[in-house]
Parts: structure tokens; C-alpha cells; sequence
């Protein structure tokens, strides 16, 4: 199955998903994907109360020395946030990227506008219905 997220900026998230193994890649302007370590989609009040939650000074030490912290964060917001994401509720996708060696950067997209599905349920959907 593959999903395809559009963010509010034109930006474009795909997450697939195989048996158990699941990746993500950002696309860039030429429609060439660029992989990420990780990523989730979630509710932004989500995000936000994950956020409000993680110790301060371990945020600010990710954003100014770029180090593994970003992952313990991420790891613990997927831990913690993977919630599907109410109807009608404003979301993002919060992503974490490798920069190299053990260091990781994590980030979020703008409001999600559009999500498309596509693979495997789109199939099981269409036997279900002959």
C-alpha cells in the first residue's frame, strides 16, 4: 500500500507500506525521492502536547548541535503519538531525517491538505464490492 501525503506548501510525503516493513520518502521538485529515517502522520495539537512534554533544553541541544537526541525525541513520539489522526482535524507530518554518522535532524511539514491511498487496500476494497 502506498500513501501520499500533500502538504498546504505543494510538498509531497510517501509512505509505503509492506508486509511489516514501512518507508518514507520526501519528494523533491523533480519527483525524485528523498528517504527518511522515519516519519508519522499525526494531529498537530498532537505534536504540540509531544512537544510541550520532552524536556526543552534536549530540543534546544538537537536544534544547535545536530545530535542523537532528535531520534530519542522521534522514537518517543512514535511511541506515544502513533494515533490515527481524527477526521477534519489539521495534521502534519513529523519526520526524522539521518544527517550522517549518528546524528539525526527531525522537522514537520506544513498543514497536511490531501491524502491519497493507493495498493493494496484499493484492491481489497474493489473485491469486496463484486
Amino acid at each position: 500500500m502506498q500513501i501520499r501525503y500533500t502538504t498546504q506548501s505543494g510538498s509531497v510525503y510517501v509512505r509505503t507500506v509492506h508486509d511489516d516493513l514501512e518507508l518514507w520518502c520526501k519528494l523533491d521538485q523533480m519527483g525524485e525521492g528523498i528517504p527518511l529515517a522515519g516519519a508519522m502522520h499525526l494531529s498537530r495539537r498532537r505534536l504540540q502536547t509531544l512537544i510541550t512534554d520532552y524536556p526543552v533544553s534536549a530540543l534546544n541541544r538537537t536544534a544547535c548541535f545536530g545530535s542523537d537526541v532528535a531520534k530519542e525525541f522521534f522514537d518517543d513520539a512514535k511511541r506515544e503519538g502513533a494515533v490515527e489522526v481524527p477526521a477534519g482535524e489539521e495534521s502534519t507530518i513529523f519526520f526524522l531525517i539521518h544527517r550522517g554518522l549518528d546524528q539525526y535532524g527531525i522537522g514537520h511539514s506544513s498543514r497536511v491538505a490531501k491524502v491519497e491511498k493507493s495498493g493494496a487496500d484499493d484492491a481489497h476494497a474493489a473485491a469486496k464490492a463484486s
